[in-house]
């Protein structure tokens, strides 16, 4: 599923943006528990407060306790400070 990528801790007043917006994840857990699961219990972002000297910010998952990211499409999104 495509879900979007939440920047966390930002400055106040900033205005950033990161790319790509969006994670393509596969997640593993029992069926009955995948097929009841909603995308609001899978939450993906990138905590600015992790930027390293390149400008990139690693992505963090946060699921619901059985469930396990098997794979994502990208590991880390590009901080972008949008012009004023």
């Amino acid at each position: 599923s495509n879900l979007p990528i939440q920047l966390v801790n930002a400055p106040a007043g900033s205005d950033y943006r990161i790319y790509p917006t969006q994670i393509e994840i596969r997640l593993a857990g029992s069926p009955g528990i995948i097929d009841n699961l909603k995308l609001a219990q899978v939450t993906v972002y990138a905590d600015y407060a992790r930027i390293d000297s390149d400008g990139r910010i690693p992505i963090q998952t946060k699921t619901p306790p059985s469930i396990s990211v098997v794979s994502r499409s990208v590991d880390s999104v590009k901080l972008i400070k949008s012009e004023e």
